[in-house]
């Protein structure tokens, strides 16, 4: 199996790179698109057993569905795909 994945970066173009992974390296994530409120809601878990790599607006998402599943969609702010 693969993935080609191809996006416009704006945000952190060197350490930005995608896919980001858990902290387990089980899961992954890409998206096109900006994210606004990421890092808000990063403050919301009450776990903050996990460092960021980037300064990316697209790397907290991985970490929200780890806690959230995939009802952290719910409070992103942003436009993404």
């Amino acid at each position: 199996y693969g993935v080609s994945f191809r996006r416009l970066a704006i945000i952190d173009q060197k350490n930005g790179q995608q896919p980001f992974y858990n902290k387990k390296r089980k899961s992954l994530i890409f998206v096109n698109g900006e994210i606004y409120n990421g890092e808000n809601l990063l403050k919301t878990l009450p776990n903050k057993n996990f460092r960021l790599s980037s300064n990316s607006d697209i790397e907290p998402l991985i970490h929200l569905y780890d806690y959230y599943g995939i009802s952290f969609l719910e409070n992103i702010n942003g436009t993404f795909a």
